[in-house]
């Protein structure tokens, strides 16, 4: 019986050393069989040159083109985060003046009260105690709302300041 021509599978796993069940026959066919023989040889040439360790050279420079590429973009993405943030904060403290001086907050207070949820999370007598507290120091809720987005702003503001003053210590 004649066997076939060997198969790519079967030469590779032939060179990787693994026993396969015609083992001899496949040796016989090997002797006899240029067209095999010639496959064989390809792949012992494609086996002994990927052993062989590769060879990449980088430029001596390299480490320092990429961390200073690194640093650039890195500059370059705070630096638009940071006008981004300063572009936020005024317009949310222009609109929050705006909101102040132009819009009657008092039917926004109402909406508020009609909301189920204060009283699961606070009692009658806890908000009753806060809007008392409230009218005994003459204290508008639009201007306490106003103080805290001021804070909040402000807050933003003292962290930008913070950023440039540690990015550009010599500015401050």
């Amino acid at each position: 019986m004649e066997l076939k021509h060997l198969t790519d599978y079967e030469i590779q796993e032939l060179l990787d050393g693994n026993r396969l069940r015609n083992d001899s026959q496949m040796q016989r066919h090997l002797n006899e069989c240029d067209s095999c023989r010639g496959s064989l040889e390809q792949y012992q040439l494609l086996y002994a040159e990927l052993k062989q360790p590769v060879q990449a050279a980088l430029r001596p420079d390299f480490a320092s083109r990429m961390a200073d590429q690194f640093e650039a973009a890195y500059a370059r993405s705070q630096e638009s985060s940071l006008f981004e943030r300063l572009i936020w904060s005024v317009v949310g403290l222009a609109a929050a003046f705006a909101i102040y001086f132009f819009v009657d907050l008092s039917s926004v207070t109402q909406i508020f009260e009609g909301f189920k949820l204060w009283h699961s999370v606070f009692s009658a007598d806890q908000l009753t105690a806060w809007a008392n507290l409230l009218q005994e120091y003459q204290i508008d809720p639009s201007v306490l709302a106003m103080a805290a987005l001021a804070l909040l702003l402000f807050g933003n503001m003292d962290s930008i300041i913070r950023h440039l003053r540690d990015r550009h210590p010599m500015c401050m």
